[in-house]
């Protein structure tokens, strides 16, 4: 026989999730990215780092659907499948109220090659006037990396 060696190597598949990161701008690529909100400005699309909020801003009660773009980036050499989903901020029946504002539709499910990324439309639509809160959760389906799973 021919003797050689052989190689491999592992990989975990994952997306980019460190949020203070230089690279986390290309996530928020579209939208404004600050320290902190500011309660009196009007700002309008921004994520704020320290609090780890992305705010739509104020939008108008009258039940039409603002959205944005989200970039969600597989750094890896293995594909990734990831689930994106809205979950409430709580138990409470005002919490899920609240979660029902936004949405993801059409965009549960992201397959994403390597070394390339996908967009989610996530959408708000406020049918009262308030404030809404929610989680938007991002998984990687067999990612058991903390680091990017999440």
């Amino acid at each position: 026989g021919i003797p050689f060696e052989l190689e491999g190597e592992s990989c975990v598949p994952g997306i980019h999730t460190d949020l203070d990161s230089p690279e986390s701008v290309s996530i928020f690529e579209e939208q404004q990215i600050v320290s902190r909100l500011d309660p009196k400005k009007n700002m309008q699309a921004v994520f704020a780092r320290d609090e780890r909020i992305f705010s739509f801003g104020t939008v108008v009660a009258n039940g039409q659907r603002v959205q944005e773009k989200l970039k969600l980036i597989n750094p890896n050499k293995v594909p990734c499948v990831v689930n994106v989903k809205i979950r409430p901020r709580g138990e409470s029946k005002d919490a899920l109220t609240s979660a029902e504002a936004f949405d993801v539709r059409g965009y549960e499910v992201q397959q994403i090659p390597p070394h390339e990324h996908r967009y989610v439309l996530v959408g708000f639509r406020p049918q009262a006037l308030t404030t809404y809160y929610a989680t938007f959760e991002a998984t990687v389906e067999n990612g058991f990396d903390a680091k990017t799973k999440e």
